[in-house]
């Protein structure tokens, strides 16, 4: 599988460094499954990680020359393949990786979906947080089924699972992730010949510009 969009270096350090909640955490940890280049980024953070825990541990300064030759080491590292189960489980076509199908049950194909606009709709998934914490979501699009136009409140990442989706100038296929602060808004939608499943974890409800999708966002919960 060949993937162009990966989460932004930032979230891989905060997962990296246990600082992701559990929704955006489960929704990097799917895109590794998926993803070589990142499997060696998150490789390479924790290996960083514990360097400077071990000189912190002997009270020794890492200074920049010592920085630079530990990441120079871990550049030349070979990662092996990642584990058969765990955060890092690895994804096929027909399964979901760990994190997910843990989450999910039965997968994508056994999961309750409910109409929020024609030709799109989505779920919920269950997580045990504060009211307001952040949240998790599956999204499924027909071909052409678009979300009308909205922003966020804080970060959004996007991990597609099936299909296509097409977000502004941006393609994102199976194992893309899209990485989304809270700056502009945008549409995504659905493209090519199949429908487009998405994970979604974000940090509060999508905020859409028109008066229609904030009325019928209040009446079902989107």
């Amino acid at each position: 599988m060949s993937v162009a969009h990966h989460p932004e270096i930032a979230t891989l350090m905060s997962f990296a460094g246990g600082g992701l909640s559990e929704p955006f955490a489960i929704v990097v940890a799917t895109h590794a499954a998926f993803c070589a280049h990142c499997r060696g980024e998150l490789g390479r953070l924790h290996a960083l990680g514990g360097a400077i825990m071990m000189a912190e541990a002997v009270d020794r300064a890492l200074d920049v020359g010592a920085a630079e030759r530990a990441l120079r080491r871990l550049n030349r590292v070979e990662l092996g393949a990642p584990p058969k189960d765990g955060l890092l489980a690895s994804a096929s076509a027909d399964a979901l990786p760990g994190p997910l199908a843990r989450l999910v049950g039965g997968g994508i194909d056994a999961i309750a979906w409910r109409q929020i606009v024609p030709g799109a709709e989505d779920c919920r998934f269950a997580f045990a947080g504060r009211r307001g914490a952040p949240c998790r979501r599956g999204r499924r699009g027909g071909p052409g089924g678009a979300i009308p136009g909205h922003s966020h409140v804080g970060g959004e990442l996007t991990l597609v699972l099936r299909g296509a989706l097409r977000d502004g100038a941006r393609l994102y296929k199976a194992g893309d992730v899209s990485d989304l602060d809270d700056v502009g808004t945008h549409s995504p939608v659905a493209v090519g010949d199949a429908p487009c499943v998405c994970v979604i974890a974000e940090e509060g409800p999508p905020r859409f510009v028109s008066p229609e999708m904030q009325a019928l966002q209040r009446q079902i919960g989107i």
